[in-house]
């Protein structure tokens, strides 16, 4: 534990200082695919005088890839920043929808690498992988057709955005599902027009 007392105009303000602790957390057991195990050591002004608090500590810091892959998604994907939208107001509306997207694309992208053999109904509506399977087969699915597999359908939306899907390029990013999840809309659209079901949706 510290104390940073304030300095400059921060002290002449009244600033009360900043206790901070340091949490230093290591990997006990090395990858077994050969990586150097995680070591961190982590400034944080959050309580850590116990193993309960320190854990914690290390549980939020954890999830910071996701947090950050959820803003490559909004900025990069979503493209939030190229929004002309003028106004505060406009923008938190639009950051409202976006960011119900951007968790869908990441979730859709990260239960596809889990469980990959999983039905894609757990991250696509019955019209969205209907639509998909019409373009990628060139032909709508039979009504009892079983919906392909969440890898599969991570496959035809990453295609759909632009992926090449060579074995070099891995699977699917959130730029290139962000990008097919877009287009994918407008084919919902003509497929549920095709069925005379659009004022239904």
């Amino acid at each position: 534990m510290g104390t940073l007392a304030p300095t400059g105009g921060a002290a002449a303000a009244g600033a009360p200082p900043l206790t901070f602790a340091l949490v230093e957390a290591r990997e006990a057991t090395p990858p077994a695919d050969g990586a150097e195990p995680l070591h961190w050591r982590l400034w944080t002004t959050e309580p850590a005088a116990t193993l309960a608090a320190t854990r914690a500590v290390v549980g939020v810091y954890e999830l910071r890839p996701r947090v950050e892959d959820f803003h490559l998604t909004l900025k990069s994907g979503c493209r939030v920043e190229a929004l002309a939208l003028e106004t505060a107001e406009r923008l938190r509306k639009a950051l409202t929808i976006y960011s119900g997207i951007a968790a869908r694309i990441l979730g859709l992208r990260d239960r596809a690498r889990r469980e990959p053999g999983a039905p894609c109904t757990e991250a696509l509506s019955e019209d969205e992988w209907r639509a998909l399977w019409a373009l990628v087969r060139g032909a709508p699915p039979a009504p009892a057709q079983p919906p392909p597999t969440l890898a599969e359908a991570s496959a035809w939306l990453g295609r759909l955005g632009g992926h090449l899907g060579r074995k070099c390029d891995g699977p699917p990013g959130v730029r290139t599902l962000w990008r097919g999840w877009r287009d994918l809309q407008l084919l919902v659209l003509g497929y549920r027009a095709a069925r005379g079901t659009v004022a239904e949706a």
